[in-house]
């Protein structure tokens, strides 16, 4: 119970400061492509940034990511896409290049990813079996998400990555590989 109102006395001090400070929201819209776990991956986000100080900000939105079709990577997995819906939380560090418009953004945070399609699993020798045709992933996966971005004026230019922190494969799968799921994207985002 100690640990608890503790928390809230420390939260709430961080809520009084981040509400003493000028305000500054920031939207975007970026596209990302890149290579991963899934041979090729293709993302389209929408983020959401409140600038707590001229250096820092925290951002969240959400995007939305698939895979190739026909990029299975296991012998038991149908070719079919691999997609989610992300949700990420991240806190950025700005930098700003000397009398210009541009800088240099550093972001870290943990995203909350929900498979919308989590690919077909084929691992028994009887074509009917109760096994084939469930899902090859799991519905829900936790990763870090590192990026860094070059802005100019309201363009960004970078690169994301995607560390997967579960093991994603059902229980079911006869693999032995980790089934942890990673991607590295070029980012494009335009900010409004």
């Amino acid at each position: 119970m100690k640990k608890i109102i503790v928390l809230f006395i420390y939260l709430s001090c961080f809520y009084i400061s981040v509400l003493s400070q000028e305000k500054k929201w920031e939207h975007s819209l970026g596209a990302s492509f890149g290579a991963g776990n899934p041979l090729f991956a293709l993302k389209f986000e929408y983020g959401l940034s409140y600038r707590i100080t001229p250096k820092w900000s925290v951002k969240t939105g959400v995007g939305v990511l698939s895979t190739a079709i026909g990029c299975g990577e296991d012998i038991y997995q149908d070719d079919t896409d691999i997609g989610y819906v992300g949700i990420p939380f991240l806190a950025q560090y700005h930098i700003k290049i000397k009398n210009t418009n541009q800088q240099l953004i550093f972001g870290l945070g943990p995203s909350i990813d929900i498979y919308t399609n989590r690919g077909i699993y084929y691992g028994e020798w009887i074509s009917d079996a109760p096994l084939n045709s469930r899902d090859f992933y799991r519905k829900v996966n936790v990763s870090l998400q590192p990026n860094v971005t070059y802005r100019f004026n309201k363009i960004g230019l970078g690169f994301e990555g995607n560390i997967g922190l579960l093991k994603m494969k059902e229980p079911y799968v006869k693999t032995d590989d980790h089934a942890y799921l990673h991607s590295f994207l070029t980012k494009f985002s335009f900010n409004f």
